[in-house]
């Protein structure tokens, strides 16, 4: 059985059992008993969204592959009120069987969701070695996901990390946690998210994906930045580079290797930092990751100076 499969019949019971919690309020004879236990879990549901709903603290408190299904926890809340709701007696029992219905149908579907339709169709790539470039206009996530893995040693493609991302039309964050966790599984790495913010960038200092959502909009008009504001998009932070820049790769075919400013980074409404982390703290493994993206760096310099000397030429 696989992981979401896992998840979803996971879900499933403490649906139900979130359901039967609910249908038990009737039980409680007091009404002011009735009303505090309903208040107070609803009460919980803005803390969700508040705290928890979309965000990288959730991996850490369900830190596995199933993830994107386990950090839903609004049907557990619809289960709950549902279950008090079938056991009220002041509406008739067709409307409630046929509200109840409803809500159970669209719970399944939010729950089933992430198993929902097909991977883009990507293109095999003939450098098994290097950098991955995304060859649709939906994979940039599953592109950065294959090169973070060949910079960490572990053989990846463009097309693999799409099916264990779960890439529709985009990449949600925990897919793309999903395809690094389960990528990594049996070795000595593991998957690390967290907010993205400036200080947690210039903390870095191994390479990490940047999931992002791009505010177009502080932009100049003039800039040509290739961003579009509807959706997210990833790319791989490499390092630092002089005068306060950022190197990231771009999968995008016409970006690549390039640096960011304070005016692109600036420009960051918010997103998520995935990182590789050894399983041990005693494991010495930062020197071959940082060869390989020094190597990649070195071959931008000498592509620079050659483009440049190039331009310069009578």
């Amino acid at each position: 059985m696989s992981d979401l499969s896992i998840a979803i019949l996971i879900v499933g019971c403490l649906c139900c059992l979130a359901f039967r919690g609910g249908s038990r309020l009737k039980r409680y004879r007091s009404r002011l008993v009735r009303s505090g236990v309903l208040l107070g879990v609803a009460t919980l549901l803005p803390l969700y969204f508040l705290f928890a709903w979309n965000r990288p603290v959730l991996s850490q408190l369900i830190p596995w592959s199933g993830l994107i299904v386990l950090g839903n926890w609004l049907p557990l809340w619809a289960c709950f009120f549902l279950g008090s709701y079938m056991a009220t007696d002041s509406v008739s029992l067709v409307r409630r069987r046929l509200l109840c219905g409803l809500t159970l149908l669209l719970i399944g579907y939010s729950v089933a969701a992430p198993r929902l339709g097909a991977a883009p169709v990507c293109q095999q790539q003939t450098d098994d070695q290097g950098l991955v470039f995304q060859t649709t206009p939906y994979t940039c996530s599953a592109a950065c996901a294959a090169s973070i893995l060949r910079l960490h040693g572990i053989a990846a493609t463009e097309g693999e990390m799409a099916e264990l991302c779960l890439t529709r039309s985009g990449t949600h964050w925990m897919g793309l946690f999903r395809g690094l966790k389960l990528k990594t599984r049996d070795t000595e790495w593991t998957v690390v998210a967290q907010e993205y913010s400036e200080d947690a960038l210039n903390a870095m200092t191994e390479p990490g994906i940047l999931a992002l959502n791009i505010d177009t909009s502080r932009f100049e008009s003039d800039v040509d930045h290739g961003f579009s504001g509807r959706t997210g998009h990833s790319v791989v932070y490499l390092g630092r580079s002089p005068g306060d820049g950022t190197v990231v790769f771009d999968p995008a075919p016409d970006f690549g290797l390039e640096d960011w400013f304070h005016t692109t980074r600036q420009s960051v409404r918010d997103g998520v930092i995935l990182r590789l982390v050894p399983r041990s703290n005693s494991m010495v493994q930062a020197e071959p990751i940082r060869a390989r993206v020094n190597r990649l760096l070195q071959r931008r310099r000498l592509a620079t100076g050659l483009a440049t000397g190039l331009a310069q030429a009578p």
